[in-house]
């Protein structure tokens, strides 16, 4: 965790800021490929597609994550939601790691950054389908990264999500 200190706050009004500055341009309307990269999958039980006790889940895999001196720099989580009520959490790490379900995914992205309120996820997903149809690709299903925590999200003043289309 960080301390950020802007102009006109005091000592007392300082936040804690646990996710790094997000730079949308890295993501905006790019292609990605990914060759073997390490995750550890976790499931997650959602409601209407909403994922829930993400937080906890993520405390506890980060432990076992620490412990096995598999952290990378700035970690990338993304949820592949699986209908109403079911949703994959991969944590990227840098080796496998003991007593978790450890994965690679090999696959190709075109991503897409978005800024607003959770609420319109559904008007970004169509537009994201859009997009990828206008750069002559068929989208197989999406990943969602949420570079900010909500803690964060406030404090930083936006709330972004990226969608990773696998093409």
């Amino acid at each position: 965790m960080t301390e950020e200190v802007k102009q006109g706050e005091s000592a007392s009004e300082v936040k804690q800021v646990c996710c790094p500055e997000f730079k949308s341009h890295i993501w905006n309307e790019k292609e990605i490929s990914w060759n073997g990269k390490f995750f550890v999958k976790k499931k997650l039980i959602s409601f209407f597609k909403k994922p829930i006790g993400m937080g906890s889940s993520l405390e506890k895999i980060n432990k076992k994550v620490e412990s096995a001196g598999a952290k990378t720099q700035r970690p990338l989580v993304v949820i592949d939601k699986k209908g109403l009520f079911l949703a994959n959490m991969y944590i990227e790490v840098t080796k496998p790691v003991p007593k978790c379900n450890d994965v690679k995914l090999t696959a190709n992205f075109l991503s897409k950054v978005f800024e607003g309120e959770p609420r319109d996820i559904h008007k970004w997903i169509k537009e994201m389908k859009q997009y990828v149809k206008s750069k002559g690709k068929v989208s197989k299903r999406n990943y969602f990264y949420y570079p900010y925590c909500p803690e964060c999200a406030k404090k930083f003043g936006k709330n972004y999500l990226v969608i990773l289309a696998e093409i």
